[in-house]
Parts: structure tokens; C-alpha cells; sequence
């Protein structure tokens, strides 16, 4: 399979965390590494992951001082298995595909702008919802330390079921969660899926669709539309057949159109 990131979400105490520890036991932890969401978006953030099985980030929410944009590149670049180049500290750059998974780890979904909407679908997304906050059985990590040869035996046989069907199964309880996930990283798929029509023969004016995006933005609360242009540049990110046309009206002003897209 070529899934290579999955997403664990849950309350504090549901047993996020015991699930990393012991995934890390099972694989080695001379097989995986602990970045930050924020460290992949440095210029040294990728050289850890050389050589690695298991990229575990822990708390995958991210401050607003992070450049989501290129944490977003780099994980589907590295999810994509393309080749990539790894900066590394006072000796030459590493290249190559990077053969490490990603496990991340967090109370809430995080926000990672994709103006494409293309990472949420490199995830694999497993929802808990049970809290054992106050009646946290504290013995339980170490017993199923005590119980990985069994966990690895279980954890074989399930590769052998996937290697037979050849891809993994998004859980049906995910896909609130990963319409959740798609919403928060481009907005601009979920202003597409909520007031547009995308097919061929439609159009509508750049500007009234870019006055409709305002409106639409101002009901769901949210600040900064940007501008005309980084709009239209987010609409092609989520629309790659999106063609700009520019007809005559009836007094021959000539006015530009998105064909491929139109209004509900």
C-alpha cells in the first residue's frame, strides 16, 4: 500500500499516546524519530527522517507562526514517495525517497493549509472517543510491553490481509472527520462544495464568484478572503481544468468568466 500517514484523534486519556509507545517498542525506536508538525516546515526539519521507519509527532497542533504551506508540500511529497532533498547541518545534502511513515497524534484536527485538498486523502484517520481521564489504569503500558511478540504476530497477520487487498480501509466512523479535515485546510473546497457547480458549460463572472466567496466566508466567520487573484489561484488548485475566458458583453466590454465552474 501507499498510505504513509495516519492520524490518531482523541480526548486526553483515550490512549493516543500508549498507542505510539508501544508501536515504537514493536518497530524498534532505533527505527523511528519524534519531529514536530512545525520543525518539517525548517530548513533542517526533514534530515531526521532519513533512514527511519516511524515519524510519531506527538501533539500535531501547530501555532500560527508556522508555515503550514510548506509542512503541507513536504508531507505530500514525502507521502507521494517522491524524491526529495534534505538539508542537513555542516555536511552535504541528502537525496532520495524517504521510506518513513507518519503516526500523528492530537486532542483536536489539526489546520495544515492545502489550497488542493489533497493531503487530507494521505490519511489514514482513527477517531477515539472513550476518555479514562481519573481512572487511568497505570500498569497498562507496561503489560502490553510485556505482550509485543503477540502484538507483532497480530500486527503480521494484518499486513497480510492488506498486502492481499492492496490498499487500507478508511474507517466509516472517519469520514466526518476527514470532510472536517479537507474543510480546515482549504476552505476554498468546502466554498466549491457548498454554493458551486463544477462542470463543463458552466461559468460564472471571476468577480461575482470572488463577491459570492466574501459572503461566504463572512457567514462561516472567517477572516481574510485575500484577494481576487489568490482566490482565483486557490480555485485552480481545487479545480485543475478551470479555464479563464474573456467574452464580449452586449456593448462589447469584454469581461473575464471561469469556465468549468458555476453557481448553484
Amino acid at each position: 500500500s501507499q498510505q504513509k500517514a495516519f492520524m490518531l484523534v482523541g480526548p486526553k486519556r483515550s490512549g493516543k499516546g500508549t498507542i505510539a509507545r508501544i508501536l515504537e517498542a514493536v518497530i524498534g525506536p532505533q527505527n523511528a524519530v519524534s519531529p514536530t508538525l512545525a520543525s518539517l516546515g525548517t530548513q533542517f526539519g526533514t534530515a531526521p527522517l532519513i533512514g527511519k521507519r516511524l515519524a510519531i509527532i506527538s501533539d500535531a497542533r501547530i501555532s500560527a507562526k508556522t508555515d503550514t504551506a510548506v509542512v503541507a508540500e513536504r508531507l505530500l511529497g514525502i507521502t507521494g514517495e517522491d524524491s526529495v532533498s534534505a538539508d542537513r547541518k555542516f555536511i552535504d545534502a541528502w537525496h532520495g525517497k524517504l521510506d518513513v511513515r507518519f503516526l500523528l497524534i492530537s486532542n483536536e484536527l489539526p489546520r495544515i493549509a492545502d489550497a488542493s485538498g489533497a493531503l487530507p486523502s494521505r490519511f489514514i484517520v482513527l477517531i477515539l472517543t472513550n476518555s479514562f481521564f481519573g481512572k487511568e489504569d497505570r500498569g497498562l503500558t507496561m503489560r502490553l510491553m510485556i505482550e509485543r511478540p503477540h502484538i507483532l504476530n497480530w500486527a503480521i497477520t494484518g499486513y497480510r490481509r492488506l498486502v492481499e487487498r492492496g490498499y487500507f480501509l478508511q474507517p466509516a466512523s472517519a469520514n466526518d472527520a476527514i470532510r472536517d479535515l479537507e474543510d480546515l485546510g482549504s476552505p476554498i473546497s468546502a466554498f466549491i462544495r457548498d454554493v458551486c457547480v463544477v462542470a463543463p458549460g458552466r461559468n460564472v463572472q471571476c468577480s461575482q464568484l470572488f463577491r459570492e466567496w466574501g459572503i461566504w466566508c463572512d457567514a462561516q466567520g472567517r477572516s481574510g478572503k485575500g484577494t481576487l487573484q489568490s482566490f482565483g489561484r486557490d480555485l485552480r488548485a481545487v479545480i485543475p481544468a478551470l479555464k479563464v475566458t474573456q467574452p464580449r458583453d452586449f456593448a462589447g466590454t469584454q469581461i473575464r468568466h471561469y469556465d468549468g465552474v458555476g453557481l448553484v
